[in-house]
């Protein structure tokens, strides 16, 4: 079974039981980070494109110059065109050997062949281009055949054959693409091993230069953003970036702009829940002098009705109290000087006022704290946490309930904890039981009285001495609060 707790006290509702999970402060904020996907820093993104942009442009710009230069590029062979000059030759080798002229082959033929001799003269006086010429010159130097090409011509050959016993040399154009795969190795080949890498060096800083530039701004105002979480007047790096003269600045002060028209509402909040609880004291006071009087001349036909008023009396006055006290906690007018005490002596004093009211129900409290522990924090604030979550136990444990109060201290930290052996909550409502006013049950707890204020009141007083509150379900039912300092 679940108990449905409100903040200082509410009436329980049933629920289905739940598996120990706890939850922290946090609240959604602790399942969000839980679902946290992998993240790329917005930095190193900005760097890696402005990187690789800039080498893809420079990369592509070279290339460019490179196929427009003129350049003649050599290759030995690939093996489709070696078998293709090797078809070349054994035809024309044939077409000799049956006595044939090369002038009179095919009407369509299939190869553009050029035959040279030892002094670079063609076999039927043709022409041919300066590229060639080149190629038979290095084909006769390193004695195997190579391609040759340059911009969209290219020639490929190299082998050797005979013509009335005199040796020719056999060439074939090709029309090479203005881009083609041998064009690309040569480029990498001749560029990347020394003009490429630099370029990969060098556009390094530029670019982590412009990552920089549009990041730190961003990463300044996060950094603003989480300060101004814990105080909204620390904002001496948004004055900074509000200097700027471009969007950042102006983004700096539309947000300066917003955290002034926040900071003014919750000032004006909290000053109103103050004054509200300020002013309703005086005729709350003079209400229980005139229900004392009329006590005094009461009948027994009214008692009970008196006894009633009385009852809301005091539960108005108690919360008047709770929100004073939050409203003093919220802006911190709680006296914050911090001081050396026993936290032990402490949590069994407040135990110890706590078993006159847990004796009412007949609900035993059991207590494991060690003989001492030395804590260093703001007394009251303190003091006023722990009371309300034992508060909020004894009443929800029931008729001879079972409380569990505990405190640990470890290293350099200390845990407190305080469960009970009631209904539990609505696991879906965990994370929101230490908000003020919340109250998971629907008819809103109107039996207790209750307005959702003692465990609001309790987280923010742990806050104060750097305590992170938490809550889970117990097996097979009740609630456990668990509170850890950082000493």
């Amino acid at each position: 079974m679940n108990q449905s707790v409100t903040s200082d006290d509410s009436n329980p509702s049933q629920a289905s039981a739940s598996t120990n999970n706890s939850v922290s402060t946090a609240g959604a904020g602790k399942n969000t980070a839980s679902k946290k996907r992998f993240r790329i820093s917005l930095f190193w993104k900005i760097l890696g494109w402005f990187w690789l942009s800039m080498v893809i442009i420079i990369t592509i710009n070279l290339f460019v110059g490179y196929i427009n230069g003129g350049k003649i590029h050599y290759r030995p062979l690939p093996p489709p065109l070696e078998n293709e000059l090797r078809k070349i030759t054994n035809k024309t080798q044939n077409l000799f050997d049956g006595f044939r002229r090369i002038n009179r082959s095919p009407r369509k033929r299939q190869w553009e062949i050029y035959l040279l001799d030892e002094q670079g003269q063609e076999f039927s006086n043709k022409t041919y281009p300066e590229l060639l010429a080149d190629l038979h010159s290095r084909v006769r130097r390193h004695k195997q055949p190579l391609v040759a090409f340059q911009r969209k011509q290219a020639f490929f050959g190299g082998s050797l054959i005979q013509i009335k016993e005199k040796n020719y040399w056999l060439y074939s154009r090709q029309r090479a693409p203005l881009i083609n795969r041998h064009l690309v190795e040569s480029f990498f080949r001749d560029i990347a091993k020394s003009i490429l890498f630099s370029i990969f060096i060098l556009s390094f800083p530029v670019s982590f230069l412009l990552s920089w530039l549009i990041t730190g701004p961003i990463r300044r105002l996060q950094q603003t953003t989480r300060k101004m979480r814990h105080d909204l007047s620390n904002r001496e790096d948004l004055e900074k970036l509000m200097r700027r003269r471009d969007e950042f600045g102006e983004l700096a002060t539309d947000f300066d702009n917003l955290a002034n028209h926040l900071s003014h509402t919750l000032d004006s909040q909290k000053q109103l829940l103050s004054d509200v609880s300020h002013e309703l004291r005086s005729p709350l006071a003079r209400l229980k002098i005139a229900l004392g009087m009329a006590e005094n001349q009461a009948t027994s036909a009214t008692q009970d009705n008196l006894s009633r008023i009385k009852l809301e009396c005091d539960r108005m006055n108690d919360m008047l109290s709770n929100l004073l006290t939050l409203s003093k906690l919220e802006a911190q007018e709680m006296s914050s000087e911090k001081e050396t005490f026993d936290l032990c002596q402490i949590f069994q004093t407040v135990i110890e006022d706590g078993r006159f009211e847990a004796e009412q129900s007949n609900t035993e409290i059991q207590v494991d704290i060690p003989a001492l522990c030395q804590f260093h924090g703001v007394k009251d604030p303190l003091i006023s946490g722990i009371e309300n979550i034992l508060r909020n136990a004894i009443r929800y444990a029931g008729d001879n309930g079972l409380i569990k109060c505990s405190l640990h201290q470890q290293n350099d930290s200390i845990t407190l904890s305080i469960s009970d052996n009631g209904p539990g909550v609505p696991q879906a409502q965990l994370d929101k039981i230490f908000d003020a006013f919340y109250r998971p049950d629907l008819d809103r707890a109107r039996n207790s009285g209750g307005v959702g204020l003692g465990l609001s009141i309790a987280k923010r007083s742990f806050a104060l001495n750097g305590g992170v509150i938490s809550a889970e379900n117990l097996e097979p039912s009740g609630l456990k609060v668990t509170v850890k300092f950082s000493t």
